[in-house]
């Protein structure tokens, strides 16, 4: 009969001081042995079968609609974490779009700063060209002004002192 009773019976050992009674330490829970967290569950070994039954229908209930929360909270977080995945995706999409615009942008600038460039080297082969067409220009009226004078003053020479 007192086996009967023991196995109906949950026991918890009790706390107990440390057997080294040197240490300074006796307020330290770890030495005392206590359990610090340990759920409240209370047991159903000394119940009545239908109670027990009865008791274990709640538990699982209980359960039941911790899972049901929980599962909804897992589907409400998915959907958040696709919405995101969806809008980072989105966003993705419209950088790397932004991103071959500018490529191509470069690329149209580079293509018009060559021509540009050409243009330029052949706008002052043209200037250098009508400078030197200038400067022969100049030599060519200032030769023909030297002339002029030396002839002018030749006839106004001949006025002054003709010759017979």
């Amino acid at each position: 009969m007192y086996d009967a009773f023991e196995k109906t019976v949950t026991s918890l050992p009790m706390p107990r001081m440390s057997s080294d009674s040197d240490s300074d330490d006796s307020d330290d829970d770890s030495s005392l042995g206590l359990v610090l967290d340990r759920s409240t569950a209370s047991s159903t070994a000394s119940m009545e079968p239908l109670e027990r039954l009865e008791a274990l229908q709640r538990v699982n209930a209980d359960l039941g609609k911790k899972l049901v929360e929980a599962e909804r909270t897992l589907q409400r977080k998915l959907s958040d974490h696709e919405s995101e995945l969806e809008e980072m995706e989105a966003r993705l999409e419209e950088a790397k779009s932004e991103l071959s615009a500018a490529k191509r942008e470069e690329k149209e600038l580079r293509n018009k700063e060559r021509s540009n460039q050409t243009q330029i080297v052949a706008l002052e082969s043209e200037i250098a060209k009508v400078q030197k067409t200038l400067d022969n220009s100049r030599t060519m009226y200032n030769s023909l002004q030297k002339q002029y004078q030396e002839q002018l003053r030749a006839c106004f020479l001949d006025l002054l002192y003709p010759m017979y």
